[in-house]
């Protein structure tokens, strides 16, 4: 429940790009999960009224790394609050791991990145 959790994600020596990890959940989760998305009655119905909102394809980022060099390992994340600051309750989440790659010289986001689905438990903490 403190929102800290263990990722150990290690970007390889053998790789060519620094990387960014982002942990993303889609509005659809939320809704399901948790019954709202955290945005304002108003920022949700202008996001809907938009043609190619899909609820299943809006995602909100709730953890994102600073760019992890090669070789480096990102062992904890924090996931941050919903816009309305409302933290994620105890349960069973599925949601995205993002992985967007930089070179290391010109620090240019590169044109293929990655995307893996992952389930998050949140579970009380014993603290």
């Amino acid at each position: 429940a403190t929102q800290v959790g263990l990722i150990n994600y290690v970007n390889p020596t053998r790789s060519t790009q620094d990387v960014v990890i982002s942990i993303l959940v889609s509005d659809a989760e939320l809704l399901r999960a948790i019954g709202k998305t955290g945005r304002t009655a108003a920022e949700q119905a202008a996001l809907e009224a938009k043609p190619d909102y899909d609820p299943e394809k809006s995602y909100q980022e709730l953890f994102r790394s600073g760019r992890l060099q090669i070789g480096y390992q990102l062992e904890a994340t924090k996931l941050g609050s919903l816009a309305d600051g409302t933290y994620l309750p105890v349960g069973e989440y599925e949601m995205m791991v993002a992985i967007d790659a930089y070179d290391p010289k010109t620090h240019e986001k590169a044109v293929v990145n990655a995307q893996a689905p992952i389930t998050v438990f949140i579970v009380e903490s014993d603290q």
